[in-house]
């Protein structure tokens, strides 16, 4: 599962780390999604936050626009776009596209989002992401992916 680093913040990120709430669910729905079988990707723009997110969330992968991590080790890589990365990633964990599932937030999702066999547009305010999206979760927290995915 690919994860949109802002989808999983309970408002706007400001830069402040003392200031940063997480959506609730996170944990359980991790937990969940281990249990069957998924990997936890995390698709992050800021190194300072993934660093923060990965103390709290464990993640399996984290991917930024500068920088990928696997487990707790984070090295300046990556630099591509989001479904270059989802593809690449895929490849290595030996997962087919179509068994991919992408969850984002932003208009900058989409083509990664499409990419995969199954897309969740989730807290999104982007219609296009909407319009493409299998699933669609307006408000809530984390969970409520959890009756949709197989």
């Amino acid at each position: 599962m690919f994860l949109n680093q802002s989808a999983l913040l309970d408002g706007e990120f400001d830069g402040n780390l003392y200031r940063v709430r997480f959506i609730s669910g996170i944990n359980e729905t991790f937990d969940a999604l281990r249990q069957k079988g998924m990997k936890i990707v995390l698709l992050a723009k800021d190194k300072s936050l993934a660093v923060k997110m990965q103390s709290e969330f464990k993640f399996d992968y984290i991917i930024g626009n500068n920088f990928v991590s696997q487990g707790s080790n984070m090295n300046e890589l990556a630099g591509k776009d989001k479904a270059t990365i989802v593809k690449e990633t895929c490849r290595k964990l030996n997962v087919h596209f179509g068994e991919a599932v992408f969850l984002g937030n932003e208009g900058d999702d989409l083509k990664a989002m499409l990419t995969c066999g199954m897309g969740i547009s989730f807290n999104s305010k982007e219609m296009s992401l909407d319009t493409e999206a299998d699933v669609i979760i307006k408000r809530g927290e984390l969970r409520q992916i959890l009756t949709r995915i197989k």
